[in-house]
């Protein structure tokens, strides 16, 4: 004898209407007394819902290499890092790299 019935459970469905984070490179003139003027690149992430884009987080003066910022920017995209990780995010690739 077969049994039918359906099970249930408490597993919640997935919205496919939720946020999505976008993450971009800025670039801003930053300055230091010892070394004077120079340009940097951040990282901004932005929270992007239907038709609504709002910034979400960032983390100023990470490098003057804009491929570095770039690659940093597109991992994030790519595995679609929550913003409350984007400081260590960025701490933790400064230590590996130095």
């Amino acid at each position: 004898m077969q049994n039918n019935a359906t099970v249930k459970t408490n597993t919640p469905e997935i919205n496919t209407a939720s946020s999505k984070w976008e993450y971009h490179v800025i670039s801003e003139h930053c300055s230091l007394p010892d070394t004077g003027r120079y340009l940097t690149f951040s990282i901004q992430a932005f929270e992007v819902t239907n038709s609504h884009i709002r910034p979400a987080a960032s983390v100023h003066d990470i490098t003057t290499i804009q491929t570095e910022a770039e690659y940093l920017a597109q991992l994030c995209n790519r595995y679609q890092l929550s913003p409350i990780h984007l400081d260590e995010f960025i701490a933790d690739y400064l230590v590996k790299i130095s």
